[in-house]
Order: C-alpha cells, then structure tokens, then sequence
C-alpha cells in the first residue's frame, strides 16, 4: 500500500511492436470473417484489381531508377533506415487487410532488428504501403537519381496512394455497412 492507503496500480505501456501485432491480428479476423464476401464484391473486386495495377508501376518505375534496389540495400544495413524499428506502427487493420486480400502472408518478425517488421531481405514485405513508404527520398537518394527522375517517381507514387486511399475508404464504408 501506498501512503494514504491506496494501491498503487502497476501500469504496462504496451509498445508500438505489440500494437501491431494487435493490428495484424485484427486484419486476420476480419478476413477470416469477410474475406469471402470482400472477395466476391464486384466494386471494391474492381478497386483491388486498380490499386495492384498502380503498385506494380511503382515497383517497375522505382526498379528502373535502382530506388528499390538502393532501398533495400540500406534497410538490409547495420544503420538507420527510413525502414526503422516502430515504423510498422502507421499501419492499421484496414492497410493490413488490403494487404491480406492481395495473398500477402503478415509478417510477426523482424527479419532484422533496429529495422521496421516489414522489411525483409529484398526490402518491403508488403504489397499495400503506407504512403510515406512510398512518398520519402532520403537526401542520398535524391542525389542519386536527380529531380528529374524524383518527379516521375514522385507521380507513379502518387497514383499509387491515391488508388490506395480510394480503395480503403471503399474498404472501411464496407465494413461500417456489413461486418457485426
């Protein structure tokens, strides 16, 4: 007892690890439940097909301009990446189910430590990216590829989120409309 004669309670900060850990495993529950159904919707079916069209131009725009191979380079790097530990943090159930409704297996180990839990030896392990994992040019990298090059990739990028974002709106509408 403390002084006064209250208890003190033990308080646990719960990491952002743990977080998404949680995250994961809400996705996981919800595609168990509606996966299914998500699947055989036609317009978000549609949504899906649109936004992995976009992500396969970025992935083919930034391979061209060596950005995913310099990428995975340093986040496969003993130092600091913009791939870091608690970077995982920015994605929710929703990101994580789009990821799970294009076959991606969730990861719930770090390949590498210091690092973000997505990344793996050949960089993100995810298909549907938070848009700053998209979006960010470290200064090295800008000097690398050049201005020219940076708005391309900038504008591939851009059709990438903007798909993204349409389809998880879509995506959370659906379930306000139809989960529980």
């Amino acid at each position: 007892m403390a002084r006064g004669g209250s208890e003190r309670k033990q308080v646990r900060l719960v990491t952002k690890y743990e977080t998404t850990l949680a995250e994961i495993g809400r996705a996981k529950e919800l595609f168990a439940a509606y996966g299914q159904r998500l699947g055989d919707d036609e317009r978000l079916g549609e949504m899906l097909a649109a936004y992995q069209r976009e992500i396969a131009a970025t992935w083919r725009t930034f391979a061209g301009s060596r950005v995913v191979e310099l990428c995975a380079a340093c986040a496969g790097a003993d130092q600091i990446s913009c791939c870091f530990d608690g970077a995982e943090y920015w994605f929710d159930r929703h990101l994580l189910l789009i990821n799970l409704m294009m076959g991606v297996e969730l990861p719930t180990e770090r390949w590498a430590e210091g690092q973000c839990l997505f990344v793996g030896p050949d960089g993100c392990r995810l298909k549907a990216r938070f848009a700053i994992c998209i979006n960010f040019f470290c200064p090295d990298l800008r000097q690398r590829i050049g201005s020219q090059e940076l708005l391309r990739l900038r504008r591939q990028g851009g059709r990438e989120v903007l798909a993204g974002l349409e389809l998880e709106e879509a995506l959370r509408r659906w379930l306000a409309q139809n989960a529980g």
